[in-house]
């Protein structure tokens, strides 16, 4: 291989690290909104505490499943 392929290998190396290299931004949620009331709670998904789970409430007179709406802060 020649000097100059060499550099120019070398450079597009370098460069693809650097553009897969941007960190993930997490997009807070802000609000919660079921269609409808059926006793879940799902304030657990407004903060990252991952010791802090949406408990399910199946079998306990909860057999629907219902769409839930989130507001996100962008």
């Amino acid at each position: 291989m020649s000097m100059e392929k060499s550099i120019v290998f070398i450079i597009l190396f370098i460069t693809s690290f650097v553009g897969f290299s941007q960190t993930a931004t997490r997009i807070k949620i802000v609000d919660i909104t079921p269609s409808e009331n059926t006793g879940q709670d799902y304030s657990p998904w407004l903060n990252d505490d991952l010791n802090s789970l949406v408990t399910s409430v199946w079998g306990s007179n909860n057999s629907k499943w219902v769409d839930v709406k989130l507001t996100l802060e962008k």
